[in-house]
Parts: structure tokens; sequence; C-alpha cells
């Protein structure tokens, strides 16, 4: 009988979707799924940061997940660096590469509040660039681990409004795999899982 391995992509540091992740994965575990973890906050390129990059280099980090990280593995789950996998020769089609920049654009017109964001901006055009880069690099990084590991059947992704989130799909979709969304419950200490977004 070949295990089977559910694979939950996150990112940041915030206690309330890792918390959710760590939940996910208990419950992927319950279910009889080998349980695997990949943090793409290093490839991120400091978008949404909620901490000092600075200070965490000085410290030997790359991202302050790393203690998270210990605490998965002490549940039984099975952490990937993203960093083994960020530089794989996978290219983007054009298909794909057109869905993350309709995804990026969607995003800035969230982040300007606007329909028509000032794009000739100095700061949306950074934010543009940034997003996409990192979307690209998540992409490369999150097939890289499903063609490295066919025993991953399910993948699970925050939402999928932003680009690094639709390019979680776009990985996932392009290797086969299940993709399942999770996301903070409207109330406290609850959250939201299913197959669609």
């Amino acid at each position: 009988m070949t295990l089977t391995s559910h694979l939950a992509v996150y990112y940041g540091n915030s206690p309330h979707y890792l918390a959710i992740v760590a939940e996910v994965l208990s419950r992927a575990a319950a279910e009889g799924a080998h349980p695997v973890a990949l943090g793409v906050t290093p490839v991120m390129h400091a978008l949404g940061d909620e901490y000092n990059r600075r200070a965490l280099r000085l410290a030997g980090l790359t991202s302050p997940d790393a203690d998270y990280a210990e605490r998965l593995r002490d549940r039984g789950v099975e952490v990937l660096d993203v960093t083994d996998f960020r530089d794989a020769d996978h290219p983007i089609d054009r298909a794909t590469l057109d869905r993350l920049e309709e995804t990026t654009r969607g995003a800035l017109i969230s982040y300007a509040r606007d329909p028509l964001p000032p794009l000739h901006s100095g700061m949306y055009a950074r934010l543009e660039r940034r997003m996409l880069a990192a979307a690209r690099d998540v992409f490369t990084a999150v097939y890289a681990v499903l063609l490295a590991r066919p025993d991953i059947s399910r993948v699970y992704v925050l939402n999928g409004r932003f680009p690094y989130q639709r390019a979680v799909i776009e990985a996932a979709e392009l290797a086969g795999r299940e993709v399942h969304h999770y996301e903070k419950g409207e109330k406290p200490g609850t959250y939201w899982l299913a197959d669609h977004s």
C-alpha cells in the first residue's frame, strides 16, 4: 500500500494562519495521509513582512518560521525547505503566466482600492514586479516539489486571491494534484477548508 501525502503551503508568520496550517495537517494525518509542509516566505521577495529581515539575518535566520517548522516536526509533519526547490528549471508557459499576471492586477486593485491602480507610480510598479516575481518563484518551487514527490496527492493553499496563492494552484493543477483551500473563519478559532475558494 502506497502512503499518500498531503502538502500544506504557507507564508508569513500570522499566528492565526499558522494555527490553521497546523490544524489542517493534523486533520490530514487523522485521515491517514502523511502531512507535509512547505513555507514559501523565503522566496516572497519581502512582500508583506511583519518582521525586520535585517534583524533576522543577524540572528542567522531567513524568516521567523524556524521555530514553527520545529513545532510541526514535533507533531510528525515533514517540513520541506523551499530553498531546496526554488532554483529548479521549470519554465512557466504563457497561459499560466497570463493567469498570474491577471491575479497580480487584481491584487493591485485591492491594494490601491482603485479599479485603475496608478501603475505608472513607482510604488505600484515596484509592487507589481515583486508580486509577479514571488509568484513565479513560488510556482517553480511548488511544481518542483510535486514533480519530486509523486506521493503528494493533495495541496492545501490559502484562499487563492493573491499571486503567490494562484501560483500554488497553477503548479498543483499542472502536476495533476487535488487542491483544497483554507481561510480564517468568521468566528475566532475557526477556519474554512474546502475544495474550492
